[in-house]
């Protein structure tokens, strides 16, 4: 999908915990329709998590995608459907019997939501915390920018569009991730445009430090938006503040995404920074009310939420069948 980019720049220095990459393609306009597919994939690249009784290693850890049809006449979702060729829980006694593919008959109720400002609460209510898995809503949340053009875009809508987003994390230190973002948006033959944000957080203090932000289309520093970032708390309000900061400043369209993609990505990296059991990650417990399978009465709820273990090879069986 995307051009060949400063691939070496992706990576920050230090040793590398998580990667994440985001396709979103939307095809041009067919019998008033536009179609939408997306998908998202995450690679842990070191260390294991233990879910309850079960351990996740190193490899990728979710393959997921969605398809929408978007209506361009009637702004409106045609049709909707999710696939997730690599879930995190499969069918197991630990589970019930529950995986997290039982909630992609939710994505039945996005049809019908009219795209407009409202198309990420319509999101939310169908496929969003309980009812759905964060990551793939996580994926077509990112997907909205690329919707919200299918149908604003001016006749005739004969290109298609393509954007990629390619996240990572790394340790930056003692109990510190630097996180690397980096986002391609092909419009057009020869309209590449491009945004990076990268931020460094420690697992002491939840706030953006080292702040690095470039706008489209050149990757030009931006430095109003580095500044707006800084000192932002990770978790917590963190895409209000987001949205409050960039929302008042020219050409941040692009970096207010990244900084909502990162934002999502986070737990997953720090819950594999090296910790004590009377000091928890920050990743750990956040799981609870996330998703379908850590709902409160789930068959999750009483389990730890995740931590890292180095060291320890008594895991009972691992999250992923062969």
């Amino acid at each position: 999908m995307s051009d060949s980019a400063d691939s070496a720049d992706l990576v920050p220095a230090g040793e590398p915990i998580h990667r994440r990459s985001l396709e979103i393609d939307l095809g041009a306009e067919e019998g008033g329709r536009r179609e939408l597919r997306a998908r998202i994939v995450d690679r842990r690249l070191h260390g294991f998590t233990v879910a309850g009784a079960q351990a996740i290693g190193p490899g990728p850890i979710h393959d997921m995608s969605a398809r929408l049809s978007v209506d361009v006449a009637a702004r409106r979702v045609a049709a909707a459907e999710g696939a997730m060729a690599l879930p995190a829980f499969h069918p197991s006694p630990i589970t019930r019997g529950e995986t997290c593919r039982d909630i992609l008959p939710n994505f039945a109720d996005l049809v019908g939501a009219p795209i407009d400002e409202k198309l990420v609460a319509s999101i939310r209510s169908a496929i969003g915390r309980e009812r759905g898995c964060y990551h793939l809503t996580s994926l077509v949340l990112a997907a909205v920018p690329v919707i919200l053009s299918a149908v604003e875009e001016p006749e005739p809508r004969s290109e298609p569009r393509s954007r990629v987003v390619e996240i990572s994390a790394s340790s930056a230190g003692e109990r510190k991730v630097r996180f690397h973002a980096l986002l391609w948006e092909r419009r057009a033959p020869g309209d590449l445009r491009r945004a990076r944000l990268a931020f460094t957080a420690t697992n002491d203090e939840m706030k953006l430090r080292d702040v690095v932000a470039c706008a489209v289309p050149d990757l030009e520093p931006h430095a109003e938006s580095a500044a707006a970032l800084t000192d932002v708390p990770l978790f917590a309000g963190f895409a209000r503040a987001a949205l409050e900061r960039l929302g008042s400043l020219a050409g941040t369209d692009e970096i207010l995404d990244l900084a909502l993609a990162l934002s999502a990505v986070a737990t997953q990296a720090f819950v594999h920074l090296p910790h004590s059991g009377e000091r928890p990650s920050p990743g750990a417990g956040r799981a609870q009310s996330t998703c379908w399978m850590w709902r409160t009465g789930g068959p999750l709820e009483s389990l730890p939420a995740g931590r890292l273990t180095r060291g320890d090879k008594s895991f009972p069986e691992r999250v992923h069948e062969p």
